[in-house]
């Protein structure tokens, strides 16, 4: 065996080990959060049954350009089993280009609920003092959590959908202890083998986000169903720092007040707090959203997360490498068998694990066609990202 294949072969093991033992790691995570989840019983439901117990929530959700899908998820909010004298729901309108204002006013006028309904437009002089940064949703937020009066936050997007139980649950999942919950979304899906893999690929994530936070090493949140307390976001500063950045208003958070406060991080993983939101329709969005999340890959505080990006990122990268050199070389056919076995295996110990906790089992069949796809993306964004210019809901952002 010549010195180069040896070499070959060392690094393709240390690469697929960079890949497998974080995902080994996740798996079980969420199969602890299944156990947790199996025999939790209702303990919780019995202890804030009482109304006095129940803390006010605000929810917060900025929008722009959301005009077709933000009445579906005002309407699946105020279906919310949660006392609707225990919460309210603040609209921030980040500075949108159609009637996404006027879609709110009108069903707050239209509601015959008690809840409180409040549609927000970011002030003139925030909107300006964003021309030089990326970070619009934060300061949407951030305004919107301004003139919220909840201890508890509670943020989705608005293009989900939440279901009934949603804020009963989050709230539960809170303790004493506890000052940021994460919980999971999924994507809807129909008949198309695209629509498919690309659901059952978030799952996997959504199962990545569940393990590592019950793993007690949080990696990565989902900004459509994130809830905290006001005193935890306070702590850390909330969004303060983070301004230029176009992305991670979810993740980034959660991570600060992880790691540079008092409070613990918690994941709700009951099947009646999984959000649905909408779905990427098209391979070109689909790999603009990616392209998004691959461009905060760089500004993790916690270098260890973006260190195991870049290994993922090394390791996918190694395979049409050395699939062109096996084309080369025979000799190099049992280094890509080795590393396509542990990539599936990896990621099928995650996505059987991720299926079984968010009840999508069907969609595990298209785990192994996507495969050619996948690897093609994930090149694809991870190079994407780096440029840190991509165009989202008619803006041009910098990362």
């Amino acid at each position: 065996m010549s010195f180069l294949l040896l070499v070959v072969y060392a690094v393709s093991f240390l690469l697929a080990l960079g890949y497998v033992l974080p995902l080994t790691y996740f798996g079980l995570g969420i199969r602890a959060a299944l156990k947790s989840t199996a025999g939790a019983g209702h303990t919780s439901r019995r202890r804030l049954s009482d109304p006095v117990a129940r803390p006010f929530v605000s929810v917060v959700i900025a929008a722009r350009n959301e005009e077709a899908f933000l009445e579906a998820c005002l309407e699946s909010l105020i279906d919310s089993t949660y006392p609707s004298d225990r919460f309210e729901i603040i609209v921030v309108d980040d500075n949108s280009e159609d009637g996404t204002y006027e879609v709110v006013e009108s069903f707050s006028k239209r509601c015959e609920s008690p809840l409180s309904i409040r549609a927000l437009v970011m002030p003139g002089e925030k909107i300006r003092s964003r021309a030089r940064v990326g970070g619009h949703k934060k300061q949407a937020l951030d305004y919107g959590i301004s003139e919220s009066r909840g201890s508890i936050i509670a943020l989705t997007d608005a293009d989900c959908r939440v279901p009934r139980e949603w804020l009963d649950l989050v709230v539960e999942t809170f303790d004493d202890e506890t000052g940021f919950v994460a919980g999971p979304v999924v994507f809807p899906y129909g008949d198309s083998a695209f629509s498919r893999s690309v659901a059952l690929e978030f799952m996997g994530l959504a199962g990545i986000h569940a393990g590592s936070i019950h793993a007690g090493r949080p990696v990565s949140c989902s900004g459509g169903n994130v809830a905290f307390r006001r005193a935890a976001f306070d702590e850390v500063g909330g969004y303060s720092g983070l301004e230029h950045l176009s992305s991670g208003d979810d993740e980034f958070l959660m991570l600060r007040i992880e790691s540079h406060s008092s409070w613990d991080v918690r994941y709700c993983a009951c099947e009646g707090a999984i959000v649905v939101t909408r779905a990427p329709e098209t391979v070109r969005s689909f790999l603009r959203q990616r392209k998004r999340w691959a461009s905060k890959v760089g500004f993790y505080e916690d270098r260890l997360i973006s260190v195991m990006h870049v290994a993922v990122y090394l390791f996918v990268l190694s395979i049409p490498l050395v699939t062109l050199a096996a084309m080369w070389d025979s000799r190099f056919w049992p280094i890509l068998f080795f590393m396509l076995c542990a990539k599936i295996g990896a990621e099928r110990w995650v996505l059987s694990a991720a299926t079984r906790l968010f009840d999508g089992r069907s969609l595990l069949k298209y785990h192994l066609p996507a495969q050619p796809f996948q690897i093609a993306y994930v090149l694809w964004a991870g190079m994407a990202g780096l440029l840190g210019r991509y165009v989202w809901k008619s803006r041009t952002l910098e990362r």
